[in-house]
């Protein structure tokens, strides 16, 4: 999937090319995980409804093997989708001293909240004029590294990035 997205730009500017190579092999990495671990309360979900049916018949007669087997197959499968979510859940807040139960807490929830906020930008100062439209931040932004990198200089020799930025 990296391969393909990667070698799906085709764009003359180097620089550009790389952003739209990333961008692309990003929009195919989100895609790929939401297929592969997606949705993982819902599967959590199921397998715990296919658990609890398994439970309610062998409360009324003996497993068949196939049946024992998927049972089990579905709590390893729950086991795991359970610790993924975990996993997750502290990636997410990075508070690494959680105990087992704490990720209900108002403290955790209080942690996550706050490092969304800290991590948007919610104004900039331009020549003592404040942005606060993300439209216009992004342009503002583009406008102060344009004038930062500015134009290419002419250069004796060349550089050919066409080499060195090929998948």
């Amino acid at each position: 999937t990296v391969a393909t997205a990667w070698g799906s730009v085709h764009d003359p500017d180097p620089f550009r090319r790389l952003m739209l190579r990333l961008q692309a092999t990003t929009r195919m990495l989100t895609s790929w995980s939401a297929k592969t671990t997606g949705c993982i309360r819902d599967k959590m979900a199921i397998s715990r409804e296919l658990i609890s049916r398994f439970d309610k018949a062998q409360e009324d007669r003996l497993l068949s093997p196939p049946e024992d087997g998927l049972r089990k197959q579905l709590k390893i499968a729950y086991l795991g989708l359970a610790s993924l979510e975990r996993t997750i859940v502290r990636q997410r807040a990075r508070i690494t001293t959680l105990n087992e139960g704490d990720a209900n807490t108002a403290f955790f929830h209080r942690q996550c909240s706050y490092r969304e906020q800290k991590n948007h930008i919610h104004a900039l100062t331009v020549n003592g004029q404040v942005i606060t439209g993300q439209g216009e931040m992004a342009q503002a932004a583009f406008a102060h590294f344009d004038e930062l990198f500015g134009c290419p200089a002419a250069r004796d020799c060349l550089l050919d990035l066409e080499h060195l930025i090929e998948p």
